[in-house]
């Protein structure tokens, strides 16, 4: 081992350890390596930024940072079964279900771990031809308390998953109150296991004023309590009470208001509990939360069995075929990826380029969009993302898949698995995208949280965040692009132009045939159902009792594994003596007439006055990839819910032309929300103001000619008023930012972190000498929250031309193809309600057989798990995905 003194780089960390400082130590951020591996995990004390070796040497190459902490989880034998962590204190604490957030628990079975650190200089390492250069850190104090920082400190997906549940529940103005019970009643009995008023011993409520404990309320199909909690609440008006078993030494436990009616935080919890004689430093978690419970309801959906009527399904892994760890209720993200990542043109934009921005990107690669991006695709697809589906693919990632689990299922039955199960096992079989979730959802007010939310949603978000990405790189990398005046067309590297299309709502006049189009561009179209108000009665209830019998019969099943005496059938459930009829498809092409109809409206025409027009919404241009949402929730009794109605969606061809309407001979067409400006600007020309004068005044927010043309006289010597909007717009937000821009960059260079540098130059302006001091000087203040569009601010790596296809000229082709599709996926929702539930997405793969025959097969995706579909829930599709054929 080298001696640490001829180390000549120690001083080049530049950056003191601090509160504030986020350290990125789960895994690599260019790969999906962890501290469970080998060689462990490389976290940079300049940036602290987590790497495995490889990333970590490609790191010091590009930044020239050279201290690393090498962190390292050795598995050691569990005495209990019980998955534990280890506080700064040493103190062990139960992990919470599928967050890592100390307090909680876990029924799994899994080994603990020593953290093992060493101090290494990957600088001396390289220029010694060895393969470590180990730091002895008692030689120096500073480098002593940045291993002491790594390791005691919440890494950065910790940090975000206690931010995600401290959004969830928040405090109401009941948490704020003072009123205590007066006597300690439980300090030498403790808080009873059992209802006051019944013998039910589970899911109990205890009041916070009285500490009255009761049993928790009916489920509308008959399950849970007898509702004598809120019985309690009904009768004393006390608001507060806590679900025992979910109290935690650090006073953190499920609050239930019910004034409020909903799931709270109570800061004043410890005081309430001591007053009624429970010191929390002595409770021990046992039951879950409502947020896990929420999590283990959507997680709960047997693979199985949910779509293919109890019959097993051939999983499926490796490269191409990889699932996505569910993070808790992450299953919208999941699924909504899943069927990006199958679609052949969206996905070789980033296959073909993942490899060569990872190797040549400047930025902070934890909080590059680029980068995470990159390293999903890799994760999924492989360096070279040459993967392609069919027949003998998926025979071999099955047959991969099949060994794997039979080695996992070995390692389990003879209790050699490591920490979480064998992690390279896991990586053949699903990747995780908490990164990519980071920095894509971390500003989001929903998707950076912990609840579930809508794939629908989510699919436009990241589409629009896709779609910036490449506008902005595009902008800013404008010099390297052919120009126009060389007669050559840049091309366009914004892979969402696939999905993108424009639908018109022409208005033609019955009388002289005047027509005019307004057009609006659109990513998907959204469809509806068209039920009056007894269709919607009877398909809720038609619902409502198909959900009851489905837990009536998960009951009775679940009694009978376990040796126990069936459950008492619910209430209002009445055996049926005849059996079920199929429920009648609703059409597509009536979902379809919801959106893209045609009708007759009474209408003035401005030119003949005549009083009827014919109104035609269609689709005036088409996509390569046409998504089409059904949209399933109705408000019923002013209540959200989810209608389950089977749709007859077509499997084969369907051509679309009769909802196409190409063309704009004789009709005048105008974008959405500018008819106005329009008439405004044609108006000031016919006055003789140029048009660049008369789009200013447009832009300016004038409404009539009289307006617009005070303002024009008002703005005659403006030195801008003769530059075009789309040359001004672009200068005015580029301005100033180029300086800042390479200032900040500098100062990330120089060691400093993104946000430091941020932060100084919004003090101190593109002044290095005066940007450094302010840092040194205000060290805490320098990593005060910035808002993320500054920290991302650095330009965008430049595509090489070769590497990509032309989205422009692809979509442009793609309108002198007939308007014909075929069924390419779709996500489902299973579940009952609008706000739970689960997404599982299904994508169509054509397969070459031997013979040279072609065979359609379809994949599942269900998070972790995916696997060769043999029945496909079509009819209860939530959002299609079409090609264009």
């Amino acid at each position: 081992m080298e001696s640490s003194t001829e180390c000549q780089h120690i001083l080049e960390v530049v950056n003191t350890p601090h509160d504030n400082i986020i350290i990125y130590k789960d895994e690599c951020c260019y790969c999906f390596s962890t501290p469970k591996y080998e060689e462990g995990l490389f976290v940079c004390l300049t940036c602290f930024c987590g790497f495995c070796r490889e990333h970590a040497e490609l790191h010091l190459k590009k930044t020239q940072h050279p201290i690393y902490a090498q962190m390292r989880f050795v598995p050691k034998e569990d005495r209990d079964g019980e998955a534990m962590i280890r506080d700064s204190a040493g103190t062990e604490k139960p992990v919470t279900v599928g967050l890592g957030v100390p307090g909680g628990f876990d029924a799994g079975k899994f080994l603990k771990f020593d953290t093992e650190v060493s101090l290494q200089c990957l600088s001396c390492a390289q220029s010694h031809s060895k393969t470590s250069f180990i730091l002895n850190s008692n030689d120096y104090p500073v480098l002593d308390s940045y291993l002491h920082l790594v390791v005691d400190s919440r890494s950065a997906s910790q940090l975000e998953d206690i931010k995600a549940w401290e959004l969830k529940a928040k405090p109401c103005e009941h948490t704020y109150s003072d009123v205590f019970c007066p006597i300690p009643i439980y300090q030498t009995t403790g808080a009873p296991k059992i209802c006051s008023q019944c013998p039910i011993n589970e899911n109990l409520w205890m009041c916070l004023t009285c500490g009255f404990v009761g049993c928790s309320r009916e489920n509308y199909d008959g399950s849970g309590g007898k509702g004598h909690a809120f019985a309690h609440y009904k009768e004393t008006n006390h608001p507060l009470s806590v679900k025992l078993g979910t109290i935690t030494p650090e006073g953190i436990g499920d609050v239930n208001c019910y004034i409020c009616d909903d799931i709270v935080l109570d800061k004043k919890l410890s005081l309430r509990l001591e007053k009624l004689g429970i010191d929390v430093r002595t409770c021990r978690k046992y039951a879950t939360t409502q947020a896990e419970l929420e999590i283990n309801q959507n997680m709960a959906l047997n693979f199985q069995t949910s779509f293919s009527g109890g019959k097993d399904l051939r999983r499926v892994g490796g490269f191409g075929a990889k699932g996505f760890k569910n993070l808790g209720n992450t299953c919208y993200l999941n699924s909504t990826l899943q069927v990006l990542m199958s679609n052949r043109l969206f996905r070789e934009r980033y296959t073909k380029t993942a490899q060569y921005h990872i190797l040549n990107c400047g930025g902070v690669p934890a909080e590059c969009e680029d980068c995470q991006l990159s390293k999903l695709v890799i994760g999924l697809f492989g360096i070279d993302g040459g993967v392609q589906r069919n027949h003998e693919m998926i025979e071999k990632a099955a047959a991969h898949a099949h060994q794997i689990l039979v080695e996992k299922e070995h390692e389990e039955e003879t209790h050699t698995q490591t920490l979480g199960g064998d992690e390279r096992s896991d990586f053949e079989l699903f990747v995780s995208p908490r990164m990519f979730k980071s920095v894509f959802c971390k500003n989001h007010p929903d998707f950076s949280g912990v609840e579930q939310q809508d794939a629908y949603d989510f699919l436009l978000y990241i589409l629009d965040c896709l779609h910036r990405l490449e506008k902005e790189r595009q902008e800013q990398n404008s010099d390297s692009q052919p120009s126009a005046s060389t007669g050559q067309s840049s091309v366009s590297t914004d892979p969402t132009q696939v999905f993108t299309f424009k639908t018109g709502r022409t208005i033609t006049c019955l009388g002289c045939g005047y027509s005019r189009r307004t057009e609006e561009e659109v990513k998907s179209l959204q469809t509806s159902f068209v039920l009056s108000e007894n269709e919607i009665e009877n398909a809720v209830q038609e619902q409502l009792d198909r959900d009851r019998d489905a837990v009536q019969r998960a009951a009775e099943l679940k009694a009978k594994r376990e040796g126990l005496p069936a459950p008492i059938p619910m209430h209002n459930t009445i055996p049926s003596q005849t059996p079920e009829q199929p429920q009648q498809l609703y059409s597509f092409e009536k979902l379809l007439r919801t959106v893209l109809s045609e009708e007759v409206i009474d209408l003035t025409c401005e030119r003949c006055q005549h009083g009827q027009a014919r109104v035609t919404s269609s689709l005036t241009s088409t996509p390569q990839t046409l998504v089409i949402q059904i949209n399933r929730t109705i408000f019923h009794r002013y209540m959200p819910r989810k209608l389950e109605i089977p749709v007859e969606v077509p499997l084969g061809e369907i051509d679309l032309s009769s909802f196409v309407t190409r063309g704009t001979e004789g009709i005048q067409v105008e974008t959405e929300g500018t008819a106005q400006d329009t008439q405004l600007i044609e108006s000031l020309v016919e006055f003789g103001f140029p048009k660049v004068r008369a789009d200013h005044a447009a832009a300016a927010g004038m409404k009539s000619v009289d307006e617009a043309i005070q303002w024009l006289l008002e703005h005659e010597d403006d030195p801008t008023i003769d530059i075009p909007l789309s040359v001004k717009n672009e200068s005015d937000a580029n301005q100033g930012f180029a300086d800042k821009d390479n200032m900040i960059n500098l100062l990330v260079e120089m060691g400093f972190t993104r946000i430091q540098a941020v932060n100084a130059v919004n003090k101190k302006g593109t002044d290095l000498d005066e940007c450094v001091a302010w840092i040194i000087s205000n060290l805490e203040e320098s990593f005060a929250p910035v808002d993320q569009t500054q920290i991302t601010k650095a330009k965008k790596l430049a595509v090489p031309k070769e590497l990509v296809l032309d989205y422009t000229a692809l979509h442009e082709q793609s309108q002198h193809n007939l308007p014909k599709y075929k069924l390419a996926g779709f996500v489902v929702h299973r579940g009952l309600s609008v706000h739970s539930g689960h997404y599982i997405a299904f994508t169509r793969e054509g397969l070459n057989n031997a013979d040279g025959s072609n065979q359609d097969e379809w994949l599942v995706w269900n998070d972790e798990k995916v696997a060769i579909a043999k029945e496909i829930p079509l009819d209860q599709a939530y959002v299609l995905f079409f090609n264009q054929i």
